[in-house]
């Protein structure tokens, strides 16, 4: 049975919440460059596809693995879907990008093995996040973890040698040894009793691993930063880490009520809220508006320039229905966007009370609004500027004049601290 298949039937018996809330809470999407620009813990708050310049296509193949996690889209339906995406957009096969760092240009390329490979690390780091949630949260009647390979030729010598090595589940190994430990590894790990454990054998009769690896580090230069570290030999780079510890993470931080976010510091409440918009909340409120919702967070200097005394902005019911009656070609999942867009975006004063934040390349607009008593702050509008070139370029040259104009304060330029 191939690799993908066996890999839906695991994500089938898993709860579905654990995986999906992995992928869902990857909404951040960041567009790179190259896979070393966010590591390790990163990955599992931010989605990205290394030297995609499109929001739109990062937003499409995210999607899509996310309706796959679910079980609606198999991995043939996402390869082809995506692959039809790209062919329409002029980004199937080679295409020159510019490396924002150096300014080179460089050639990349999206082919049918390039997809595999987004899919299948993606989908394999949703499973394991959902299996270590599984695992600790059944710690108490199974406190031990047991490593397995495929035990084929193809499987690394440094994965071989961990091979029915069985630990207990807080043991510091499997912080930066949970699978996948690289590119396309197919190692998984299963929990076991007590009882297991004492018997000193694994189902298929081979006495298990009980002693501690030697701990052996290799190091490496991650050419993008400059940045030498020292990495478990064996794990891939970028691999080291558990992405089931940031589910446990995630949820403590939308546990920070929506009152108190404002007494958060800014980038505390700012990743609060993108869990928050991230979460079946916010579909609940999307599909059954009713008071307001937290929908982003700016910058104290930002407040400051429209008078707000709080730094939480919220999206109120009323504007949520005008929002789906007057822009549905907006999903659900796209106002995950509003925080990057006030955090990267060109901020445009406009007026006393109002701030515009342009995020130009990916021609999305949205506008916050203080009430006169400055102790609130409403977002009044979100949109994507019209596709078509000429009236995309003519509405980004309007609000960049009203800034150029003067209507752009100075205080409130930039967005939050990151």
């Amino acid at each position: 049975m191939p690799d993908a298949i066996k890999l839906l039937a695991q994500l089938s018996v898993l709860p579905p919440e654990e995986a999906v809330k992995y992928m869902q809470q990857r909404g951040l999407l960041s567009q790179t460059f190259d896979w070393r620009d966010l590591w390790h813990e990163e990955h599992a708050h931010q989605f990205t596809v290394s030297r995609l310049a499109r929001l739109d296509l990062l937003h499409a193949i995210h999607d899509g693995i996310l309706g796959s996690v679910k079980g609606d889209v198999s991995r043939r339906d996402f390869m082809r879907g995506i692959k039809d995406i790209l062919v329409t957009e002029g980004w199937w096969g080679e295409k020159i990008v510019t490396d924002p760092k150096t300014g080179d240009l460089v050639t990349t390329k999206f082919d049918a093995n390039r997809l595999k490979l987004i899919y299948d690390v993606n989908t394999r780091q949703s499973y394991a996040a959902g299996q270590w949630q599984r695992i600790k949260r059944n710690q108490a009647t199974s406190p031990y973890i047991r490593y397995i390979t495929k035990r084929d030729e193809r499987v690394r010598a440094s994965h071989r040698g961990w091979d029915n090595l069985t630990l207990p589940v807080g043991h510091p190994f499997w912080q930066a040894h949970t699978p996948p430990n690289g590119w396309r590894c197919r190692c998984r790990i299963v929990s076991m009793s007590q009882a297991e454990y004492d018997k000193g054998l694994s189902p298929n009769g081979q006495p298990l691993a009980k002693e501690d690896p030697p701990e052996e580090f290799v190091e490496w230069k991650n050419k993008r930063t400059g940045e030498v570290m020292q990495l478990p030999k064996g794990v891939g780079p970028g691999f080291a880490y558990n992405p089931g510890n940031a589910v446990a993470r995630n949820d403590s931080l939308a546990r920070i009520e929506k009152d108190k976010f404002d007494s958060a510091p800014v980038a505390l409440a700012s990743a609060a809220v993108r869990e928050k918009v991230n979460s079946d909340d916010f579909r609940r409120f999307y599909d059954n508006p009713s008071g307001s919702f937290p929908i982003g967070v700016i910058s104290d200097i930002a407040a400051s320039s429209i008078g707000a005394k709080v730094h939480t902005v919220q999206l109120s019911a009323e504007t949520m229905i005008k929002q789906i009656r007057q822009h549905p070609e907006l999903s659900a999942m796209e106002y995950a966007i509003v925080q990057e867009v006030i955090e990267k975006g060109v901020t445009i004063q406009d007026g006393s009370l109002t701030l515009i934040y342009l995020l130009k390349e990916e021609g999305y607009v949205t506008v916050v609004k203080a009430t006169d008593t400055g102790k609130a702050v409403f977002m009044t509008s979100f949109r994507r500027i019209s596709s078509d070139q000429a009236k995309r370029d003519r509405e980004i040259r309007r609000l960049l004049e009203k800034e150029a104009g003067g209507g752009a304060s100075q205080s409130a330029k930039g967005g939050n601290p990151t």
